[in-house]
């Protein structure tokens, strides 16, 4: 009993689908033709058309009537589906029979009166309607018996052939679209190309899907209009084609169908359709959604270029910012640059008016301590001789006098000959002071370190004791006697230790005075070999370098002294001395609070 239900409702659309779009022929054309006299004024020409049009107004009613979904819910199985027929066919008779005549009588006066172009669309529309008319007893004698035995549809469509398809035209009209009508029945296929072409579209047409996809991989389109009921592959499947494909995903797409359920509606929407239309085609809905999936689409290209440039410009941006970055980081290099070379000339002017003054001062004290020593060795000299002349008369002396006489003569020539010694020392740092203001270096010499290390640590106890008397310092020496001779610039070297020395002094000196009795200055002075270089290690528990400033303490005129007590020169130059005359290496370590440690390396030759 179902299936018997179900056969009357399949045979129903089956037959509403045949039928429909032969009346959106009859009703397009007629249209068409009607606004064509309307606007050409033939008005002998527009009743006639105006007839057409509501007989085939007439026929959609008795269509909707007897097969719209509404009818389609009311199938039982008692239903008649033959009496049906019957009385569709015959309701449908009279207004078929008006069509053909009038559109007979149309052509008629289209070729006696020279409006040959209305004969073309005049004729489809007789034909269809005499096609119509033909198939009324085919309709009226419907058999649901036979149906259901054969198991085959009637073919209400198969008699009408013959009929031009449009070629595709190019045509591009402004604010326009490019349209592809894909539909497998050419008259309403021939009838919406010459529809759209009349609103300035560009029209391409499909008798089928395959046909469909196969133009569109070749063609860009910005519509499809897509029948939902053709043979083999339906408008479903297309849709499915449309919009697994990245470059036809974003076509709209308005599908035509003869059938007004809900149902078809949903699923095609489901599938992506961008709208759906009942056929016949109402030329007016049909013109206002086209529009309407126009502009979506020329909205939609629009945002898409619009998104392609934001796109490059934020490209475009980011090489900016990275080119703009490497040129900050350029500038940056160069700006340091320019300020490490501006400190280097403050420097050297600063060294060039240093050394000016050195050798100023240097050249004042030269000549008086040129009469010094000279006169401290003839003091000494003379006194040898005293000692030669004085001896006869010693001796005729008694031992009191003569001894008191005797210990004079040798504290004078002892004391000259100290004269005479520091005095050389003086003239040596002159000298070394002279080297310096010059820009020029002294000799390279095989030198005993260990020697040289005593020297200038002796120099700097007894100078800082001769600031202040009440300073005391416990020096502990270790000296490796196996470093022997090394190959230095004496001068150079002993500046660095000197300074060194200087500064260690001064530190625990400082200490001292904080804290008192209770802190006992230190001094550690090493010397130590290691294959091809010698190690000296200078080391003293003074208050240490905060960590803040401990890797500035090279830096030139960097100083933690008070003003006026340093230069902040003395580290810098021993750092140039060291491993850029030498060849060596020096660097610090402290702990603040506890202790100061410079370690040198030098090469032995």
């Amino acid at each position: 009993m179902l299936e018997a239900m179900a056969a009357n409702r399949a045979l129903l659309t089956r037959l509403r689908q045949e039928l429909i779009p032969q009346l959106n022929a009859i009703l397009g054309y007629s249209e068409m033709l009607r606004d064509d006299a309307r606007l050409t004024g033939q008005q002998e020409m527009l009743g006639g058309l105006e007839r057409i049009r509501v007989a085939g107004k007439q026929l959609l009613t008795i269509i909707n009537s007897h097969l719209g979904s509404s009818r389609m819910g009311t199938i039982r199985l008692d239903f008649d589906i033959e009496d049906l027929c019957k009385t569709m066919s015959g309701e449908m008779r009279s207004p078929i029979e008006e069509v053909i005549a009038v559109s007979a009588s149309l052509l008629e006066l289209a070729r006696s009166s020279g409006r040959e172009h209305f004969g073309p669309d005049l004729k489809k529309v007789h034909l269809v309607a005499e096609r119509l008319q033909a198939s009324l007893n085919e309709i009226a004698g419907v058999s649901k018996i036979e149906i259901a035995k054969s198991g085959r549809k009637p073919e209400f469509s198969t008699i009408i052939g013959g009929l031009t398809m449009t070629d595709i035209k190019k045509r591009q009209v402004a604010e326009r679209g490019s349209i592809l009508v894909v539909d497998e029945d050419e008259i309403n296929r021939d009838l919406l190309v010459k529809q759209l072409e009349r609103e300035g579209h560009t029209v391409a047409s499909a008798s089928g899907g395959i046909e469909a996809l196969q133009i569109m991989q070749d063609r860009k389109f910005d519509l499809v209009l897509l029948d939902l009921m053709m043979k083999g592959m339906n408008g479903l499947v297309v849709l499915d084609w449309l919009k697994a494909d990245d470059n036809l995903r974003e076509i709209p797409v308005i599908v035509l169908s003869p059938l007004d359920e809900l149902k078809s509606l949903v699923r095609c929407i489901e599938k992506g359709a961008e709208d759906y239309l009942p056929k016949p085609l109402n030329s007016v809905l049909l013109r206002t959604r086209i529009h309407a999936c126009l502009e979506k689409k020329r909205l939609r290209d629009h945002e898409h270029e619009m998104i392609e440039q934001l796109q490059d410009d934020r490209q475009k941006q980011a090489e900016l910012l990275e080119e703009l970055g490497s040129a900050n980081w350029e500038l940056a290099q160069t700006m340091e640059e320019l300020k490490s070379t501006q400190e280097k000339m403050i420097t050297q002017e600063k060294l060039a008016s240093l050394g000016a003054l050195t050798a100023g001062i240097a050249h004042e004290i030269k000549n008086p301590l040129n009469f010094v020593t000279n006169f401290a060795q003839l003091t000494s000299e003379l006194t040898t001789e005293l000692k030669g002349e004085l001896s006869d008369l010693m001796a005729q002396m008694d031992t009191e006098r003569a001894s008191y006489l005797q210990d004079i003569l040798d504290d004078l020539s002892q004391n000259s000959q100290k004269i005479n010694e520091h005095g050389k020392r003086a003239d040596s740092i002159v000298r070394s002071m002279l080297l310096l203001s010059r820009g020029q270096t002294g000799e390279w010499q095989k030198t005993d370190l260990n020697a040289l290390l005593s020297e200038y640590l002796n120099l700097a106890y007894h100078g800082m004791r001769a600031q202040d008397t009440s300073f005391n310092l416990d020096i502990v020496t270790r000296y490796d006697q196996a470093i022997g001779q090394v190959n230095v610039v004496p001068q150079d070297l002993g500046r660095v230790l000197l300074n060194i020395f200087n500064n260690a002094c001064y530190a625990v000196r400082e200490k001292k005075r904080a804290l008192g009795d209770g802190y006992d200055p230190r001094l550690t002075v090493q010397t130590h070999r290691k294959e091809d270089r010698v190690g000296i290690s200078i080391l003293d528990n003074g208050p240490g370098i905060p960590k803040a400033v401990l890797e500035k303490v090279f830096n030139p005129f960097f100083t933690t002294k008070p003003p006026g007590e340093g230069t902040g020169l003395g580290l810098s130059i021993g750092h140039e001395i060291i491993v850029k005359e030498h060849s060596g290496d020096i660097h610090v370590e402290s702990e603040e609070g506890q202790y100061t440690e410079f370690l040198i390396t030098l090469p032995l030759n």
